[in-house]
C-alpha cells in the first residue's frame, strides 16, 4: 500500500468513489440517482475548494491501483483530515487504519494534532476511537474528533 498526490487523471475514480460510498441512494432509479450523485459530488468539491483552498488530495493505492482517497489541510496548529474514503470493494482490509496511522505519523512529525469531523452515526467513529481519536466537541449531528501526539 502507498499514497500519492492526486492528479487530474484521478477525477473519474474520485467520482466513482463518491458514488460507490452512497449506498443510501442505490435504490433510486438510475435516471434520478446518477444526476443527483453528480450534483452532490460537484457541490461537495466546490465547497471543499471554497473552505480549504490549500487542501491536498492524496490517493490510497494498492500497487498502482487507486482504492481510496483523502483530503487534508494544515490549519492553525493542526492537521485537518477533511475527507477519507475507501472504495467499498477494498474496505475491510485495513487500508483506512493504515492511512490514519500514516497521517498520525505525519502529524507527529509536524508536532500537531490530527483533527477531523464525522457524522455521529458514521461507523468510522469506532475506527477513529480505536486509533486513539477522542471527541473534542460536538457540532449538531457531527463530532469533532482529535488525536494529539
Amino acid at each position: 500500500m502507498n499514497w500519492r498526490p492526486a492528479t487530474a487523471s484521478d477525477a473519474p475514480f474520485l467520482h466513482e468513489l463518491h458514488h460507490a460510498n452512497r449506498p443510501d441512494l442505490q435504490a433510486l432509479p438510475p435516471e434520478v440517482r446518477e444526476p443527483l450523485l453528480a450534483l452532490q459530488y460537484q457541490a461537495r468539491e466546490r465547497e471543499y475548494l471554497r473552505q480549504y483552498p490549500h487542501a491536498q488530495r492524496e490517493m490510497i493505492c494498492r500497487g498502482e491501483r487507486a482504492v481510496g482517497a483523502f483530503l487534508t489541510a494544515g490549519r492553525s496548529g493542526h492537521l485537518l483530515l477533511i475527507d477519507l474514503a475507501v472504495h467499498p470493494q477494498a474496505q475491510g482490509r485495513g487500508l483506512g487504519t493504515l492511512t490514519l496511522k500514516w497521517l498520525q505519523t505525519r502529524a507527529r512529525a509536524e508536532g500537531h494534532p490530527l483533527v477531523l469531523r464525522v457524522m455521529r452515526d458514521n461507523p468510522a467513529v469506532r475506527l477513529y476511537a480505536r486509533e486513539g481519536f477522542r471527541v473534542w466537541g460536538e457540532e449538531g449531528l457531527r463530532l469533532q474528533m482529535g488525536w494529539a501526539p
